[in-house]
């Protein structure tokens, strides 16, 4: 009997007289940490001082870790990593096996699992003291799930001297392609100026049919002014390192122009209209690759809302690519110049229905009073310009008397949409802007839109809240993202330049992050969202 009572002594971690460990004592679970004879008594040991909580463990978990298997150095690190005490940088550092490979064994499998779970908590504890070890572990781990722990620590605690090694990750063809963009977002969080040469490879880079864009082009929109000479450089055609770069990969040059045209975009360097107006004529044996820089071109002079493209692009409204017409169309709405209004009657009557339905929608978005009776003009004229139509071939061969009435039905119903959006902002007296406010929760997309658009080129600051209230309205459709994109514009118009509005806009960066948060995980929201980050950038930034 007394030797069986030894032995349960034994296994409960000898105490003064055989006193059970008290599962609130760090004193106690730090000494079955040391003492305990199997791993399932340790981890149970640590689980019990992380449900305490205190920081007074750290010395016994540290000291643990010397001496512990994988799956226990897994739950200690964890553990430190939520404490967030620097004094256990050292610790865990030691902890790390910088020796094991990318085995599928189980000893392989844990001391990667380990190793991942010690990165994290490195940059958990967020203190620089911890970006070495983290780069020594970058430089030699050979398991992409360690790789991608150890890059989200460093990009969290932000330190410069991680950029050249992360950069090096992010370039390298030879790694998956979802760890390059890991590096990318990273050196995204660090925001140096030295992760430059980077973004720019990565903006034109494409492997196995994924693009590294976005993830470039918002480290590129955070750098700002600091990126502004390189880009413009590409535009005039003077970065002969990146072409080379580019030449050596087959990327094509009319990328390369249409890409930097839409980073101008976020960065507003207003050197690079001249170049961007230049585009605009951009002329290729391709005709996609034509349009395709013309269009991004466009896009860009209009979120700069550059009056100087006004003329060039009212232009180009004759365009038969509808998609395209309706880039130079939209570019113009941000502008905003009512004197294209004659312009958008004009191209309204010219082209194919779907070209000259974005004619009628910049009639909608920048047009007054007068432009109601001349849309009630072009649904009378609809089915006599469907036979036009029908009958050169731009349907194919149909019967032109069959489909005659379901297709002006649908076309006079959506020059009826455009009437009201017009007939509703007619009804907001000049001033008025708890009207259009009122607008931004209409039943009909494109009468929020104009609303938004509105707002903001009245410069209303004190339509900031409703404005605001238009980005989190719920998407449900696609129709939902044009009025949104109006507001975000919107309150970057009124806020930028405006130190007061600014002020009053702010507070809402931190709501606007978490809605980005929630929204990437949706692909009905996820390009939207990045406008939204946008946003909350620039007000962060104030």
């Amino acid at each position: 009997m007394r030797s069986l009572i030894l032995a349960l002594c034994a296994a409960l971690v000898v105490l003064p007289a055989c006193k059970k460990a008290d599962p609130n004592s760090i004193e106690d679970q730090v000494e079955v940490l040391k003492k305990g004879k199997t791993t399932k008594i340790k981890i149970k040991a640590v689980e019990n001082l992380r449900n305490i909580g205190k920081k007074e463990a750290v010395p016994g978990l540290i000291e643990a870790l010397k001496d512990s298997n994988s799956q226990v150095k897994l739950e200690i690190a964890r553990v430190l990593g939520e404490l967030k005490d620097p004094s256990a940088i050292q610790g865990l550092a030691d902890a790390i096996d910088y020796s094991v490979g990318g085995g599928s064994d189980k000893m392989t499998q844990d001391a990667n699992a380990a190793n991942k779970e010690i990165a994290r908590a490195l940059g958990d504890l967020g203190d620089k003291g911890a970006v070495k070890p983290l780069l020594k572990l970058l430089k030699v781990t050979k398991d992409n799930y360690v790789r991608i722990e150890t890059i989200g620590s460093l990009g969290r605690l932000k330190d410069s001297t991680a950029v050249e090694q992360l950069s090096e990750v992010a370039t390298d063809e030879r790694l998956e392609t979802f760890i390059n963009k890991k590096a990318i977002l990273a050196l995204a969080e660090i925001n140096d100026p030295a992760a430059l040469p980077a973004y720019m490879r990565m903006l034109f880079a494409e492997r196995k049919g994924v693009s590294f864009y976005p993830e470039s082009a918002f480290g590129i929109f955070l750098l700002g002014d600091a990126a502004n000479d390189t880009i413009l450089s590409v535009l005039k055609d003077e970065n002969k390192e990146l072409l080379t770069w580019a030449e050596e990969r087959k990327v094509l040059k009319p990328a390369i122009y249409a890409k930097a045209a839409q980073i101008e975009s976020d960065l507003q360097d207003r050197r690079s209209i001249p170049y961007l107006l230049k585009l605009l004529g951009y002329d290729d044996a391709n005709i996609a690759y034509k349009l395709f820089v013309r269009m991004a071109a466009a896009d860009s002079l209009g979120r700069m809302r550059a009056k100087e493209a006004i003329g060039p692009i009212s232009k180009m409204l004759d365009e038969e690519e509808a998609n395209t017409r309706g880039a130079y169309v939209r570019s113009l709405v941000q502008i905003g110049d009512k004197s294209v209004v004659a312009k958008l009657a004009d191209c309204s009557q010219k082209g194919s229905w779907s070209a000259r339905e974005f004619c009628m929608l910049g009639l909608a978005l920048l047009g007054g009073e007068p432009e109601i009776k001349r849309l009630e003009a072009f649904a009378n004229g609809e089915e006599k310009l469907f036979m036009k139509e029908c009958e050169e071939g731009y349907y194919g061969e149909v019967d032109c008397a069959a489909e005659k009435a379901k297709n002006v039905e649908a076309r006079t119903k959506t020059i009826a949409t455009y009437k009201k959006v017009l007939e509703t902002i007619a009804a907001c007296k000049e001033g008025d802007d708890k009207c259009l406010e009122s607008a931004l929760t209409h039943a009909e997309p494109v009468v929020r839109e104009r609303a938004a658009y509105e707002l903001g080129r009245r410069m209303a600051a004190g339509s900031l809240p409703a404005l605001f209230a238009a980005i989190k309205r719920p998407v449900s459709d696609v129709v939902d993202l044009n009025p949104r994109f109006a507001a975000i514009c919107a309150i970057d118009w009124i806020t930028s330049g405006n130190p007061s509005a600014m002020a009053q806009a702010k507070p809402e960066a931190r709501g606007l992050e978490a809605q980005v948060e929630e929204e990437n995980k949706k692909t009905i929201t996820m390009k939207i969202a990045e406008e939204v980050k946008r946003l909350a950038v620039k007000l962060n930034r104030g």
